[in-house]
Protein backbone atom coordinates (compact mmCIF):
# COMPACT_ATOMS: atom_id res chain seq x y z
CA UNK A 1 0.00 0.00 0.00
CA UNK A 2 2.79 2.44 0.88
CA UNK A 3 4.49 1.63 -2.43
CA UNK A 4 1.29 2.46 -4.34
CA UNK A 5 0.91 5.77 -2.47
CA UNK A 6 4.52 6.65 -3.19
CA UNK A 7 4.02 5.79 -6.88
CA UNK A 8 0.77 7.80 -7.03
CA UNK A 9 2.43 10.82 -5.40
CA UNK A 10 5.29 10.61 -7.90
CA UNK A 11 2.86 10.51 -10.85
CA UNK A 12 0.81 13.37 -9.40
CA UNK A 13 3.91 15.50 -8.87
CA UNK A 14 5.10 14.75 -12.42
CA UNK A 15 1.74 15.79 -13.88
CA UNK A 16 1.64 19.01 -11.82
CA UNK A 17 5.20 19.93 -12.87
CA UNK A 18 4.38 19.18 -16.53
CA UNK A 19 1.23 21.32 -16.44
CA UNK A 20 3.05 24.16 -14.71
CA UNK A 21 5.84 23.98 -17.30
CA UNK A 22 3.33 24.12 -20.16
CA UNK A 23 1.58 27.10 -18.59
CA UNK A 24 4.88 28.96 -18.12
CA UNK A 25 5.92 28.14 -21.69
CA UNK A 26 2.61 29.44 -23.01
CA UNK A 27 2.97 32.69 -21.05
CA UNK A 28 6.52 33.17 -22.34
CA UNK A 29 5.49 32.35 -25.90
CA UNK A 30 2.62 34.85 -25.66
CA UNK A 31 5.00 37.61 -24.51
CA UNK A 32 7.48 36.80 -27.31
CA UNK A 33 4.68 36.81 -29.89
CA UNK A 34 3.59 40.31 -28.85
CA UNK A 35 6.95 41.78 -29.74
CA UNK A 36 7.99 39.52 -32.60
CA UNK A 37 9.32 41.39 -35.63
CA UNK A 38 11.38 39.75 -38.35
CA UNK A 39 10.25 41.83 -41.32
CA UNK A 40 13.37 42.70 -43.33
CA UNK A 41 11.69 45.79 -44.84
CA UNK A 42 11.21 47.59 -41.52
CA UNK A 43 13.40 48.72 -38.62
CA UNK A 44 12.52 46.26 -35.85
CA UNK A 45 14.97 47.68 -33.30
CA UNK A 46 13.17 50.24 -31.13
CA UNK A 47 16.17 51.30 -29.03
CA UNK A 48 16.68 54.48 -31.07
CA UNK A 49 13.01 55.16 -31.90
CA UNK A 50 12.48 58.86 -32.62
CA UNK A 51 8.69 58.67 -32.73
CA UNK A 52 8.53 58.76 -28.90
CA UNK A 53 10.44 62.07 -28.76
CA UNK A 54 7.80 64.82 -28.48
CA UNK A 55 10.44 67.51 -29.07
CA UNK A 56 10.93 66.42 -32.70
CA UNK A 57 8.76 67.68 -35.57
CA UNK A 58 5.63 65.57 -36.15
CA UNK A 59 6.61 64.69 -39.73
CA UNK A 60 9.99 63.33 -38.59
CA UNK A 61 8.31 61.28 -35.87
CA UNK A 62 5.74 59.91 -38.33
CA UNK A 63 8.43 58.94 -40.85
CA UNK A 64 10.31 57.14 -38.09
CA UNK A 65 7.20 55.32 -36.85
CA UNK A 66 6.12 54.23 -40.33
CA UNK A 67 9.61 52.92 -41.08
CA UNK A 68 9.30 50.61 -38.06
CA UNK A 69 5.78 49.30 -38.71
CA UNK A 70 5.20 45.90 -40.30
CA UNK A 71 2.40 45.50 -42.84
CA UNK A 72 0.36 43.67 -40.19
CA UNK A 73 0.80 46.60 -37.77
CA UNK A 74 -0.25 49.12 -40.44
CA UNK A 75 -3.36 47.10 -41.29
CA UNK A 76 -4.19 46.79 -37.59
CA UNK A 77 -3.86 50.55 -37.10
CA UNK A 78 -6.39 51.08 -39.90
CA UNK A 79 -8.88 48.76 -38.19
CA UNK A 80 -11.90 50.10 -36.30
CA UNK A 81 -13.55 47.43 -34.14
CA UNK A 82 -16.90 47.69 -32.37
CA UNK A 83 -16.37 47.31 -28.62
CA UNK A 84 -18.77 44.40 -28.19
CA UNK A 85 -16.99 42.46 -30.97
CA UNK A 86 -13.86 42.23 -28.81
CA UNK A 87 -14.38 39.03 -26.87
CA UNK A 88 -10.77 39.09 -25.66
CA UNK A 89 -8.89 42.34 -25.01
CA UNK A 90 -5.63 40.59 -25.89
CA UNK A 91 -6.89 40.76 -29.49
CA UNK A 92 -5.89 44.44 -29.35
CA UNK A 93 -2.31 43.19 -29.09
CA UNK A 94 -2.58 40.19 -31.41
CA UNK A 95 -4.12 42.19 -34.26
CA UNK A 96 -2.56 45.60 -33.48
CA UNK A 97 -6.04 47.16 -33.47
CA UNK A 98 -5.87 50.93 -33.84
CA UNK A 99 -9.39 52.08 -32.96
CA UNK A 100 -12.45 50.96 -31.01
CA UNK A 101 -16.02 52.19 -31.41
CA UNK A 102 -18.94 52.17 -29.03
CA UNK A 103 -21.84 51.84 -31.44
CA UNK A 104 -25.45 52.64 -30.62
CA UNK A 105 -26.26 51.32 -27.15
CA UNK A 106 -22.72 50.05 -26.59
CA UNK A 107 -21.68 51.45 -23.23
CA UNK A 108 -19.84 50.24 -20.15
CA UNK A 109 -21.76 48.50 -17.40
CA UNK A 110 -21.23 51.62 -15.27
CA UNK A 111 -22.70 54.11 -17.75
CA UNK A 112 -21.23 57.22 -16.14
CA UNK A 113 -18.27 59.47 -16.99
CA UNK A 114 -16.14 57.48 -14.51
CA UNK A 115 -17.29 54.20 -16.08
CA UNK A 116 -16.41 55.41 -19.57
CA UNK A 117 -13.03 56.63 -18.37
CA UNK A 118 -12.25 53.30 -16.70
CA UNK A 119 -13.29 51.35 -19.80
CA UNK A 120 -11.19 53.44 -22.21
CA UNK A 121 -8.17 53.39 -19.87
CA UNK A 122 -8.45 49.59 -19.70
CA UNK A 123 -8.35 49.41 -23.51
CA UNK A 124 -5.38 51.81 -23.54
CA UNK A 125 -3.49 49.62 -21.07
CA UNK A 126 -3.85 46.71 -23.48
CA UNK A 127 -2.69 48.87 -26.41
CA UNK A 128 0.47 49.68 -24.44
CA UNK A 129 1.38 45.98 -24.60
CA UNK A 130 1.93 46.13 -28.37
CA UNK A 131 5.43 46.29 -29.79
CA UNK A 132 5.11 49.95 -30.84
CA UNK A 133 2.89 51.02 -27.92
CA UNK A 134 0.60 53.12 -30.13
CA UNK A 135 -2.46 54.36 -28.17
CA UNK A 136 -5.86 53.43 -29.54
CA UNK A 137 -8.40 55.93 -30.83
CA UNK A 138 -11.77 55.54 -29.13
CA UNK A 139 -14.92 56.57 -30.94
CA UNK A 140 -18.55 56.77 -29.98
CA UNK A 141 -21.57 56.59 -32.24
CA UNK A 142 -23.58 59.46 -30.81
CA UNK A 143 -26.42 59.75 -33.32
CA UNK A 144 -28.68 61.09 -30.60
CA UNK A 145 -25.98 62.97 -28.71
CA UNK A 146 -24.37 62.24 -25.40
CA UNK A 147 -27.52 62.89 -23.37
CA UNK A 148 -27.68 59.22 -22.30
CA UNK A 149 -24.51 59.60 -20.19
CA UNK A 150 -25.38 61.09 -16.82
CA UNK A 151 -23.10 63.87 -15.66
Amino acid sequence: MAKQTKYFNFILLTVVVALLSLWLYRQTAKEELMYFCDDKTVICDLSDAKYHDASLPVEERLDDLLSRMTLQEKIGQLSLVERTALSNKDDLVSYNIGAILSGGGSHPENNSPAGWQAMVLDFQSHAEKTRLKIPILYGIDSVHGHANVPG
